[in-house]
């Protein structure tokens, strides 16, 4: 049987933070991937974190004109 090591979408350090490990079990998904093949292993944590940014809907903030005026001021700033 190959080796099995379990994944989860938390982080250590959310575990750290939040301090109770049992709500991280009961909550947050679990993945299971095999450790026995590196390459295969790697791309399937890739895919997972991929799928997990893609279902979180990010997008860049909306700023004023004020807002756009004050970024390009520091942006020459910064090209000097």
């Amino acid at each position: 049987m190959p080796a099995l090591f379990l994944l989860n979408k938390a982080n250590i350090i959310i575990d750290a933070i939040l301090g109770n490990e049992r709500v991280l079990l009961e909550t947050l998904p679990w993945y299971v991937v095999p450790a026995d093949d590196k390459e295969n292993a790697r791309l399937i944590v890739s895919q997972i974190i991929l799928d997990t940014l893609d279902g979180l809907k990010m997008a860049y903030p909306k700023t004023t004109t004020k807002g756009q005026r004050a970024l390009q001021s520091i942006r020459k700033q910064l090209a000097k």
